[in-house]
């Protein structure tokens, strides 16, 4: 009789909630079990009171009880990767060969100018805040024949290093013909080490670990340090042909990278590419086959940064959730949003339009105090208006803060 009486408790000692695989502890039919088997043990008249002896004892086993099986329960959920937390989270990650990012560095999109033609070396060229923070070039870079050129540099420290519109301009380190550098723009300010929620998202993403599928092309790309966005595209007929508006040459793949070393994207790219399939770029790299030791030339595409401008008009409807710089607040909001720094928003990546109405969306979202009456967006060099952006997939747009006008109205 308590043989099936324990048997009846383990039993019903767990609740199994199907939908997520999630296991609790029942802890309401355990206490139950625990009272049938003292009434079995010494009567069905026993009183089960909690102030009785009998009532405390029962009590306490069944906590003891409750316990152990909360602690099984957290260990068998530690299996599951929906539930999973800290380290067994990343145990199970590795199966998929996912790994936890550590933390980012702040990217910030630089203009150069100085002699036409010079070239400017990733890494030794660094510049400096003032508050101290330095920052260094992410990719080789030329200028122009007019002497100017866009490029983006990582704070030398990981984490949250802010880096506000206009404060890197003081060239710590450079070549002869680098002259001055400025952003226009706030830095996109890095993160600590990734969170289980966010690693959970990703390790869905990277479960294709084949080769040459456009989708481990993804997989891969999505690994690069520091990435922004990533496309692949591929063109299995023998003559050159336009696909989604860009060409692309026949037997070939088309990779558009954004963000990530040159280097690290192109290595990406080459372990999953197969054998005989061509590129369609116009960012090279050289890459050793670690097999045969031969240099191959892999080819990728960077986008092209499509200058827009936004305007904004706000009316204050709760004093208490404003600053008082709005025309500074408006702007870091509409960059944040631009930035992808907004809660469940993807930002301007590439392809994505620019929209008027996510815009206000994403003003509102982070200015409460205030209600937005109007927004309308543009190319730089155009009209300003209430229809979408279409940014085609090789294309990213950028706003800098110079090109947003803030309007409080009364």
């Amino acid at each position: 009789m308590a043989e099936d009486l324990q048997k009846r408790s383990l039993e019903n000692a767990y609740q199994f909630i199907t939908d997520q695989g999630v296991i609790v502890p029942d802890t309401a039919a355990l206490r139950e079990a625990v009272q049938a088997e003292w009434k079995a043990a010494l009567g069905d008249d026993l009183s089960l009171e909690e102030s009785t002896p009998q009532g405390r004892l029962i009590e306490i086993q069944s906590l003891a009880r409750a316990t152990t099986l909360q602690l099984c329960a957290l260990a068998v959920n530690m299996m599951n990767p929906n539930e999973a937390f800290g380290l067994p989270l990343d145990a199970l990650c590795a199966f998929s060969n996912t790994y936890r990012t550590a933390a980012t560095r702040t990217r910030v999109l630089v203009q150069l100018s100085g002699v036409p033609g010079t070239n400017i070396p990733a890494k030794t060229t660094q510049a400096k805040t003032p508050a101290g923070d330095i920052f260094y070039l992410e990719n080789n870079i030329q200028l122009s024949s007019s002497g100017g050129a866009q490029a983006y540099f990582l704070a030398q420290e990981t984490g949250p290093v802010a880096c506000q519109a206009g404060e890197l301009t003081q060239i710590v380190s450079g070549p002869l013909g680098l002259e001055r550098l400025n952003n226009g723009t706030p830095g996109e300010v890095g993160a600590e080490q990734e969170s289980d929620a966010s690693l959970k998202v990703k390790r869905l993403d990277q479960l294709p670990q084949g080769a040459a599928l456009l989708e481990d092309y993804v997989s891969a790309l999505s690994k690069v340090p520091n990435i922004r966005g990533y496309l692949a595209l591929e063109n299995y007929n023998a003559d050159a042909m336009e696909i989604a508006g860009v060409m692309v040459n026949g037997h070939s793949v088309y990779i558009i990278a954004d963000g990530g070393e040159d280097e690290a994207v192109a290595e990406a790219i080459f372990k999953i590419k197969s054998g005989g399939c061509g590129y369609t770029g116009d960012t090279s790299v050289s890459i050793t086959d670690p097999v045969s030791g031969v240099d191959y030339e892999v080819k990728f595409n960077r986008p092209e940064l499509v200058n827009c401008k936004a305007s904004v008009s706000v009316k204050i409807t709760d004093a208490s959730g404003t600053t008082s710089d709005l025309q500074s607040a408006v702007k870091n909001a509409v960059l944040n949003w631009q930035n992808g720094q907004v809660s469940g928003v993807e930002g301007l990546n590439i392809g994505t339009s620019v929209s008027p109405f996510e815009l206000s969306a994403a003003v509102s979202d982070q200015l409460p105090g205030l209600f937005v009456t109007d927004s309308q967006v543009g190319l730089k060099t155009g009209d300003l208006g209430y229809a979408n952006l279409p940014m085609k997939i090789n294309q990213r747009a950028v706003i800098l803060e110079e090109d947003i006008t803030v309007e409080v109205l009364q």
